[in-house]
């Protein structure tokens, strides 16, 4: 398989969910409008010269990407075969409403649409309503296929060394570890809050949103992967938009990233002009972006937003929690990174991470949502971008691995606690995986519960998220009756009335 072949396939994957929803979530003016654009991206892709036509995967790496792509899944808990964590009563009963009712979903049934991201459930979802009944085998399939592709840009990026894919998936855990340890050995732990400053790794995301980290591993591989090859960063920008109805939070952050990247090419080259093409793939994706956020901001309730300091009074607290999990976070990204980047002269991965160590900085000033999903979420992205960036020079460290018993060093010792001390909290996630299951509840009934979460337990996602989480929670995705989307986007039947 080729690099080019690799990019299509990803960017088909994307822009299926896509296409249903300019079909179903939009009225017929619109959908013929924004079809068309994507199909004049698509067809930009198909002769897009940037990518490599020569062969990057042989048939045996392609199966070692399949296999560890489906190991992924059923570790997430996807089907019910291995552990699953409580937000798998938001993903079933999703993918549930979507086989049972019309799209686009509206609450209730004459009401506003509902304004969630459904891009990871809707081809499942379709593929069922046409078999007559739910497929798990259609979501399964769905998901490994993703998880494979995710896994072939990390592979790549890695230079086909699929063993530093973990502590990639783990960076951002440090200050996970920090605590745990501080509070086992010390009892010592700062009050926690109606919502956390916290740094999830991908990894721990994976058990958690595994709708989300599918288009996190492609938006950060593919990206990683073009500024090593001097592939313009555009180019990026419609795989982008085309995962905004999968993750909203994780295509924003990876947008303001290859935003400020293109700013900065911009800014150097405004004396020398842009060609069309620079502009149509910089700009023409944007235009499909415009229904799927009218959507999301198309609530009765907004949101919760605001700065971190204006939702509790304890600072001291705040701060603590801050350098905890942000600030000691970055600041091992940061040690990593310069560690195996010393002898690369090109540093062409600089602007990338730093750009992305900067973000992750400063977005954790900001609060959106109950729980923070802008930080909790968002950062998936850019994790990937700077755990590529850094491991990408694993060959300094396979270099170190040959020479490691004649020269140990306290550098070398503090890089192995960092990475250790990243990975153990993943490692555990896998623990329990492998303890608590199908088979083992199988085998060791009287000791171990595990029963998978039903898929119909609720009737949509309103009622799931009012039972389980808040009436809060459960607010925030109904949709508002006069916005923009209802009143110049839905579709004209079903429309939500007034009256």
């Amino acid at each position: 398989m080729t690099i080019r072949q690799l990019r299509f396939i990803s960017v088909s994957y994307l822009l299926l969910p896509n296409l249903l929803f300019f079909f179903f979530w939009t009225n017929s003016i619109l959908a013929a409008f924004c079809l068309g654009i994507c199909v004049w991206l698509y067809y930009s892709e198909f002769r897009d010269q940037q990518f490599p036509r020569a062969a990057a995967l042989r048939l045996p790496e392609i199966f070692k990407i399949l296999l560890t792509g489906a190991v992924l899944s059923l570790l997430a808990g996807v089907c019910g075969f291995f552990y699953q964590t409580d937000d798998y009563w938001a993903h079933n009963t999703k993918f549930y409403e979507l086989f049972t009712h019309d799209w686009p979903l509206r609450i209730p049934t004459h009401g506003p649409v509902v304004g969630y991201y459904y891009g990871y459930y809707v081809v499942p979802a379709f593929i069922s309503k046409i078999a007559g009944q739910l497929s798990e085998a259609a979501i399964l399939g769905w998901t490994m296929l993703g998880m494979s592709l995710g896994v072939a840009w990390l592979y790549i990026s890695l230079g086909h060394k699929i063993r530093y894919m973990l502590p990639v998936l783990t960076i951002g855990d440090f200050g996970h570890f920090c605590s745990s340890a501080v509070s086992k050995l010390f009892g010592v732990r700062y009050p926690l809050e109606h919502f956390g400053i916290e740094m999830w790794s991908n990894f721990e995301n994976l058990f958690w949103v595994p709708n989300q980290i599918i288009p996190s591993m492609l938006m950060g591989g593919m990206l990683v992967y073009g500024v090593r090859q001097g592939i313009a960063a555009e180019r990026m920008v419609f795989p982008i938009v085309l995962s905004l109805w999968w993750a909203v939070f994780p295509a924003f952050t990876s947008l303001v990233l290859v935003a400020a990247m293109v700013a900065g090419k911009w800014f150097k080259r405004r004396l020398t002009g842009f060609t069309l093409d620079e502009i149509c793939a910089a700009l023409l994706p944007l235009i499909l972006a415009v229904p799927v956020l009218l959507l999301f901001i198309s609530h009765e309730r907004p949101a919760v937003i605001g700065w971190i300091w204006n939702f509790n009074s304890r600072f001291g607290y705040r701060l603590l929690e801050y350098g905890l999990n942000v600030g000691v976070n970055v600041a091992v990204m940061i040690f990593l990174y310069r560690y195996f980047s010393r002898n690369d002269r090109t540093r062409k991965l600089d602007a990338a991470f730093y750009l992305a160590a900067i973000l992750l900085l400063i977005l954790p000033l900001v609060r959106i949502g109950k729980v923070n999903d802008l930080l909790i979420r968002g950062f998936m992205p850019l994790l990937i971008t700077a755990g590529l960036s850094t491991f990408h020079f694993a060959s300094v460290f396979d270099f170190h691995k040959k020479r490691f018993s004649s020269r140990i060093t306290v550098t070398m010792l503090l890089v192995t606690f960092c990475i250790l001390g990243s990975s153990l909290p993943g490692i555990g996630r896998v623990v329990r995986a492998m303890k608590v299951n199908a088979i083992s509840t199988q085998l060791l009934p009287a000791s171990i519960s595990f029963e998978p979460v039903p898929y119909d337990a609720y009737a949509n996602v309103y009622e799931v998220l009012r039972a389980r989480w808040s009436q809060t929670e459960a607010d925030q995705y109904l949709g508002k009756s006069d916005s923009v989307y209802e009143r110049f986007i839905a579709p004209e039947c079903g429309r939500a009335r007034n009256d």
